[in-house]
């Protein structure tokens, strides 16, 4: 085997294989039906990473620690820093434009720029593979974050192994290290897969091993070892071909690719040998070229492909103009930006490149923080409707009172007492007033302009609300395959809250997600009992209970089809803007909380209202200002309903 890898820091295959990796990426993103597992390619980079980074290292004398760290992270900025820096601004600002609500987007900007946007993203229960994700020009930051979290590790191993001194022991030392972090980085992305997906993607201990398997094939490739020349003998055709092919295959374990793919990668690199026609392909040029692009490549095909879905959409015709500018905006960037920085043709002095990394960084977060909270409303370029379209803020706080702004916090009786609506002086000087409760999921927190508009003209009502995000209203009922313990407890705490602060005669509201009890007819069935036998326990006490519909899910983002610029965006074809399927499921569990009313429970159906509003009004221009999101009403949509809402309310004859 030959001793090829020793000493020599640029490998340019390494550059095609990186351009393989991005391009299956760009892919993906593009539509997950082109390749459904091309996601897999920052895998691919994940590899390489562990690999250069170890193969840049060798050689270099190493005598002081403080020395050999600072040099480290100087080289990463200049290699890394700046077009991230660029990219964060440009993005900042363009996706203020179009977003009505831009704020997790930059919010995810500065975590990127700061180092951490997976773990915001983790705590925000980021579906990475949901069609949303692309809404957000910064998500695929985390990838990024993930190295850095990484490079605050490897110094320290490379140092305290010996590796950075040249220890006789040192490479020895490293590769054992890499071994025992890497195998248990292995065993908790397996549990996480299997427990709790989310936190496997965008942890970075769960990602170690991927970057610690680059170390070690660098470590083991010159080891004179027959089972290595044998594996590393493989036709690197035959590797790629098997990543390709792992890439293409729908619907398949998460778990089992990832592992194949990094895998297969590792035996990829290990297997290119000089004056190869496989080595000329990969290190000549185009895909080369590609490769050195690659790192831009990766930051700007999310912004362009983002600020199109907000706009003309990704279809067949806008793809090559959309690849065109991904290709522009990649070579400008590292043309102008990446290659001068890395190269130190703008920072001469080393010592200058982190003082203005931080002015930079400062710089930055200021600008796309003032754009978050000042001048994002100004520039907005959309329907100025969609701004504080949803729910009330004025006179109900939903910050104090939901369980995800409390960080998923058990209320206690003074929380839930914050929770009322605000009234003015002479108003709470009524003494007699009915009290409504109003409890549920986000389908409560999205009705709760009704309220408010009622307490404009309606001053003997009091109003009290408090959100569950993403529970079901029940005391027994397990309807979550992860458990839903903390919901039931957040329910059974609001209704003691109720049964101990309300009078005879006041009301509770529940507004629920169904989405648990679709194609679950025995859990449905579970909970209609136990709503009856709520209504039963509530009516002997004097109390009444109101129960809200679902209501109908469109298929278009109003977000982004109520403004001018999506006009020729296909995702807003109204043609099908009902979910077909999914609005089947849930008129069938409509049609079955009706039937409470025969249990002298009452109902309030919103579904029917909307379906047929949706069915007979979808052409019209401001149809989409009904909703706030695909699942969820606006504001404006809520308010259609207040008059129904304040009949029941006062006991008046419909």
């Amino acid at each position: 085997m030959n001793n090829s890898y020793k000493r020599e820091e640029y490998k340019p295959e390494i550059d095609g294989i990186r351009a393989f990796a991005v391009l299956a990426v760009i892919l993906n993103h593009t539509s997950n039906k082109i390749l459904p597992n091309g996601f897999l390619g920052v895998d691919i980079f994940f590899v390489i990473s562990g690999f250069v980074l170890t193969l840049s290292l060798e050689g270099k004398q190493n005598k002081n620690f403080i020395k050999f760290f600072t040099n480290f992270f100087q080289r990463r900025i200049r290699r890394l820093f700046p077009a991230l820096l660029f990219f964060c601004l440009i993005s900042a600002l363009l996706i203020t434009f179009v977003n009505p609500s831009p704020q997790v987007s930059h919010i995810t900007g500065i975590t990127g720029l700061l180092g951490f946007s997976n773990l915001y993203l983790l705590k925000q229960s980021t579906d990475y593979f949901a069609t949303e994700t692309i809404l957000n020009p910064f998500t695929h930051t985390w990838s990024l974050d993930v190295e850095e979290q990484f490079y605050l590790l490897f110094p320290f191993f490379i140092w305290f192994s010996g590796f950075a001194t040249q220890k006789k022991l040192g490479k020895k030392n490293l590769l054992n290290l890499m071994l025992f972090f890497s195998s248990i980085s292995l065993v908790i992305y397996i549990f996480l897969n299997f427990k709790y997906p989310i936190s496997s993607y965008f942890l970075m201990p769960a990602r170690f091993w991927e970057m610690g398997i680059g170390c070690i094939l660098y470590l083991i490739y010159q080891k004179k070892n027959p089972f290595l020349i044998k594996i590393f003998s493989t036709p690197p055709f035959f590797s790629l071909f098997l990543i390709l092919f792992v890439m293409l295959i729908p619907d398949t374990n998460i778990t089992f690719n990832t592992i194949s793919v990094v895998i297969l990668t590792t035996i990829l690199i290990g297997s290119i040998k000089k004056d190869t026609q496989f080595y000329k392909f990969f290190s000549k040029g185009f895909l080369n070229h590609l490769g050195l692009l690659s790192y831009s490549l990766y930051l700007w095909h999310w912004l362009v492909l983002s600020i199109s879905a907000w706009t003309i959409g990704i279809s067949w015709w806008t793809v090559p103009f959309q690849y065109l500018l991904i290709y522009f905006l990649s070579y400008l960037s590292f043309r102008f930006i990446e290659k001068p920085f890395r190269n130190n043709f703008l920072i001469i002095n080393n010592s200058n490149v982190f003082l203005y990394a931080f002015t930079s960084l400062v710089s930055t977060v200021t600008f796309i923080s003032l754009l978050s909270t000042t001048f994002k409303d100004y520039i907005f370029l959309g329907n100025k409707k969609l701004k504080q379209n949803y729910s009330e803020k004025v006179l109900w706080s939903y910050d104090k009172c939901s369980t995800s702004s409390r960080s998923n916090k058990l209320p206690n009786f003074t929380d839930l007492n914050q929770c009322w609506f605000k009234e003015n002086d002479l108003d709470s000087k009524n003494l007699f007033k009915r009290n409504i409760f109003f409890y549920g999921s986000s389908y409560n927190q999205h009705l709760m302009s009704i309220p408010s508009e009622i307490l404009t003209y309606s001053k003997n009502l009091k109003f009290n609300s408090y959100a569950a995000t993403g529970c079901v209203a029940t005391k027994y009922l397990n309807y979550a395959s992860g458990g839903n313990e903390f919901c039931k407890q957040v329910f059974i705490r609001y209704l003691n809250f109720f049964l101990e602060f309300s009078n005879e005669g006041d009301k509770l509201v529940i507004a629920n997600s169904y989405n648990a009890f679709i194609d679950n007819e025995s859990l449905l069935k579970n909970y209609l009992k136990e709503l009856e036998d709520l209504h039963i326990n509530l009516d002997r006490n004097k109390r009444e209970l109101i129960v809200v519909s679902p209501i109908p899910v469109i298929n278009p983002n109003p977000k982004i089809c109520s403004n001018w610029y999506a006009r020729y965006n296909q995702d807003c074809e109204k043609k099908e803007i009902m979910n077909k399927k999914r609005n089947k499921s849930l008129k069938s569990i409509n049609q079955k909380l009706i039937g409470l009313r025969n249990k002298k429970i009452q109902f309030i159906n919103l579904f029917t209202t909307l379906e047929k509003k949706l069915k007979y009004d979808k052409y019209k221009e401001n149809i989409y200002e009904l909703y706030y999101n695909k699942s969820h009403l606006s504001k404006s949509g809520a308010q259609l309903f207040t008059e129904k809402f304040k009949t029941i309310f006062l006991n008046l004859k419909i």
